[in-house]
């Protein structure tokens, strides 16, 4: 039986890959391809591999696995690690040398970390999902980003007392943020040190953008004439449009009440409705066609399936004649997913 050329049937692969971003990955199809003869497995197991999350009790069954065959590993570029123990999540870490993006969602030793610094020195996201605790008091932030200082992309959640202890040197390209109280730290501490570098800014629900506060001001006239996207709650207040001349990317899961406007630069809006937020209301929509008509710029417009079948199909025929593309995600975390291709 003759068989493929090695880089077409990557390509397959890679595809069946990737067009599952926009939902769940395929994992029965691509374990089935494992299965097809012995030259195919290891190039789906790059593959099944790519992406591994960790969750509470299976530490010890991915450590021996990793142990049995180091090669699994190496494959790993996205690493959610979720355990009670520092010493389970740093011999983890040690087994994925390679890892680009790495979630942390357990209890973090300073003097574990440094175990690691020529381990992750690829890392490029970093997502602190709850409390990082060294013996006890939360772990200074700018300690992290000292021992990673490839991390481009950074998350921040609730849980640290202590953020910064000092601005370091570091090189950030987009910054999420999720804790309230930790905010007015983070505007004075991280957006300093990363006024050159940063680009992209993400918010939560509790931090909104609508109406104009004190604080969403000051981080705006800071970082925002060199933004290129932001993500909240809201569309941002028409009178912080002056501060965001380079946007060219508008997210957000909700509409105000007052009437808005986009940036004019703006290229790509996305309203990523949640499934439990508030309903969309028909009444909503002439504004919001209105709001993307006067966009002379405008490329892309993103929505997810939260929104009514009549809504989706108003959209995209305002899109259609405009030459604007038009996609409809799932969910909004597959849209996060389907940006993070390109490296992953």
């Amino acid at each position: 039986m003759p068989s493929l050329p090695e880089d077409v049937l990557i390509e397959i692969l890679e595809w069946v890959y990737r067009a599952s971003q926009t939902k769940k990955i395929d994992y029965p199809t691509l374990c089935a391809a494992s299965l097809v003869c012995r030259s195919w497995q290891p190039l789906t197991q790059r593959l099944l591999f790519r992406r591994v999350q960790q969750r509470h009790g299976d530490v010890h069954l991915l450590i021996d696995i990793f142990q049995q065959n180091r090669s699994l590993g190496q494959h790993v570029r996205a690493l959610t690690v979720q355990s009670d123990n520092a010493l389970d999540t740093t011999t983890l870490l040690e087994f994925c040398p390679y890892i680009i993006e790495l979630k942390l969602k357990g209890p973090w030793s300073r003097s574990l970390s440094y175990r690691l610094d020529h381990v992750t020195s690829r890392l490029r996201a970093l997502d602190l999902h709850i409390a990082v605790l060294d013996v006890g008091h939360n772990l200074d932030v700018s300690a992290l980003l000292q021992l990673w200082p490839s991390v481009q992309f950074l998350l921040l959640s609730s849980g640290y007392r202590r953020a910064w202890s000092h601005h370091p040197s570091t090189s950030l390209r987009g910054l999420k943020i999720t804790a309230t109280l930790f905010y007015s730290r983070v505007i004075d501490t991280i957006i300093p040190s990363n006024l050159d570098t940063l680009r992209e800014i993400e918010v939560d629900d509790d931090i909104p953008f609508q109406p104009l506060t004190p604080p969403i001001t000051r981080l705006l006239t800071r970082v925002g004439p060199r933004l290129t996207s932001l993500s909240g709650p809201y569309p941002p207040h028409v009178g912080l449009h002056e501060h965001l001349g380079s946007l060219e990317q508008v997210i957000f899961c909700a509409l105000p009440n007052t009437p808005y406007t986009f940036p004019k630069h703006v290229r790509h809006v996305g309203y990523h409705r949640h499934e439990t937020g508030e309903p969309f209301e028909i009444s909503e929509l002439p504004k919001f066609l209105v709001a993307l008509e006067i966009l002379p710029h405008l490329q892309l417009v993103t929505v997810t399936r939260a929104l009514q079948e009549d809504v989706l199909a108003t959209l995209e025929t305002m899109c259609r004649p405009r030459g604007v593309e038009f996609f409809v995600y799932p969910d909004a975390e597959s849209f996060r997913r389907s940006r993070n291709v390109d490296w992953i």
